[in-house]
């Protein structure tokens, strides 16, 4: 699988919320899921296609964007989601880019 790439200062120019899913206590409950505000954070977003997808071997899921943040030190997992004010991002998987606690590379299915 291709490197993501490093991004720029210039290229983190989307700033989004960082939400964790808020359990319910009712295993069974059909209520619209809540989320609490973790932190706002500046992202890369960058669209990909399907090719970019199936070349990972990963046809579990679908993803339509890798999105690139700055590491953080509360671990990112698919529970969270990214709030712009017109968008959002449900996190299918993150990757510590390199493992050097710098970069995290997202990949994300946009919700309708």
């Amino acid at each position: 699988m291709a490197r993501a790439p490093e991004p720029d200062a210039g290229s983190m120019r989307h700033v989004a919320d960082l939400e964790e899913l808020v359990p319910t206590g009712r295993p069974n409950a059909e209520v619209e899921p809540a989320y609490k505000f973790v932190r706002k954070v500046r992202i890369a977003i960058h669209p990909i296609s399907g090719n970019e997808f199936f070349e990972a071997n990963q046809m579990t899921q679908r993803v339509t964007h890798r999105i690139m943040m700055r590491w953080i030190p509360e671990k990112v997992t698919p529970s969270h989601r990214l709030k712009m004010v017109d968008r959002v991002f449900n996190i299918t998987s993150s990757v510590d880019v390199d493992e050097k606690h710098r970069l995290l590379s997202l990949m994300c299915l946009e919700a309708a």
